[in-house]
């Protein structure tokens, strides 16, 4: 086991830039549309609106959000996205992914970097959550 501290990177770290966004980073269940993708892709490429760079992007309405994957699909795609879903979960999953589009300012704590630089100065506190939902390193979880 690795005794280092994770360091948050940005970079390295940004989930929207990786297949994590799309594949590892949501909540597994029943009737999830992960396998569609590839398919709403093609239906959204005949459409004429992918990646679409217009000032006023195109809307993508996804009715039963449920963890947000086609969401996440069309975003990443230049769509402006409404999303919906019966279950409770699934709008503060969503509201989480869709509404914060840019990383926090943290005007009062001296910007966003300072804040960052912070919390990894922070001394590590093992418990209950490091033990058992955090990963051991950045490579193995």
């Amino acid at each position: 086991m690795n005794s280092e501290p994770s360091v948050y990177h940005k970079r390295r770290h940004a989930a929207r830039t990786t297949d994590e966004y799309l594949f590892h980073q949501l909540v597994p269940y029943l009737g999830n549309k992960r396998r569609l993708l590839h398919l709403i892709l093609e239906a959204l490429e005949i459409t004429g609106t992918l990646n679409s760079k217009k000032k006023n992007p195109p809307i993508f309405a996804d009715f039963f959000a449920g963890s947000g994957v086609v969401s996440r699909l069309a975003r990443q795609n230049g769509y402006r996205v409404i999303a919906n879903d019966w279950e409770p979960y699934s709008h503060a999953l969503n509201h989480a992914i869709l509404a914060c589009v840019d990383a926090p300012a943290f005007k009062e704590l001296g910007g966003y970097q300072k804040a960052i630089d912070y919390l990894n100065r922070l001394p590590e506190v093992k418990g209950w959550v490091t033990h058992n939902l955090c990963p051991r390193n950045d490579d193995v979880y």
